[in-house]
């Protein structure tokens, strides 16, 4: 049944579904006529009303400052992170520098002391 014919064959009335000339088209069951319809429900679209995903676009201002904070704090802790990182970088080259200058000045003491040895 197309939408058409379904507007001239069928009437609601309160909540009885009235359908006109079927004819051959229902089949009979025990003296009953059985018909098989789709029912569809309308949907209503109002303008004034903001659809589910406008709604989560529109953002209180509270929530608005509080993913400022979350996003300042992020932007904190990884900044603080490479800024840890940086120094334990430094600090680890200072301590190559130092271990080299001791390796240097033990080398250098050891060479006096073999010329000290030569020259006795």
């Amino acid at each position: 049944m197309t939408e058409d014919n379904a507007k001239t064959k069928l009437t609601l009335t309160g909540k009885t579904l009235t359908l006109k000339g079927l004819g051959e088209k229902a089949s009979s069951h025990d003296g009953k006529k059985v018909v098989q319809v789709e029912v569809r429900k309308k949907r209503i679209i109002q303008v004034n009303q903001p659809t589910p995903v406008e709604q989560t676009k529109e953002l209180d201002a509270a929530t608005q400052a509080k993913l400022r904070l979350i996003a300042e704090g992020k932007e904190h802790d990884a900044k603080r992170k490479i800024e840890e990182e940086e120094k334990q970088q430094r600090k680890k080259i200072e301590e190559d520098l130092r271990a080299e200058n001791a390796r240097k000045e033990a080398e250098a003491a050891q060479k006096a002391e073999e010329e000290q040895r030569r020259l006795e």
